[in-house]
């Protein structure tokens, strides 16, 4: 099993990233954004929460590509209302990479971006190998 690098790729084309800059660094702030999105039923998939620099931070997150004209209109008040500088939110694919091998390759993060980058690749016509 160790052998095997990689075990699956998962590919969604049908994502959108919404990116929340300069929100400030405290307790609670984050708490106020998601409970709107919540309420509207809108599903978020993953967040990542950069580390604070100057005592803001940006959250990013992930919806359904069909949310993301809605939940603009639902998170602008709450932008300002948090005090945070602006929202970004773009159509975008996600990909994700599963396998136990990974915990003692080094580099499979390295091979794969290499693959993608690669002139003429396309997200489903590439593979990775140890």
């Amino acid at each position: 099993m160790e052998d095997v690098v990689i075990r699956g790729i998962s590919l969604d084309r049908h994502q959108a990233k919404l990116s929340i800059a300069g929100v400030r660094d405290e307790p609670g702030i984050a708490g106020r954004i998601f409970p709107n999105i919540a309420a509207a039923h809108i599903i978020v998939d993953m967040i990542v929460q950069n580390a604070s620099i100057g005592g803001t931070t940006d959250i990013s997150f992930t919806i359904h590509e069909d949310e993301l004209e809605n939940a603009r209109k639902i998170l602008m008040p709450v932008v300002s209302e948090v005090g945070a500088k602006r929202l970004n939110g773009k159509r975008r694919g996600q990909m994700s990479v599963v396998g136990i091998g990974m915990r003692s390759h080094s580099g499979v993060a390295a091979r794969m971006f290499e693959c993608l980058g690669k002139p003429g690749s396309t997200s489903t016509g590439f593979h990775l190998r140890s």
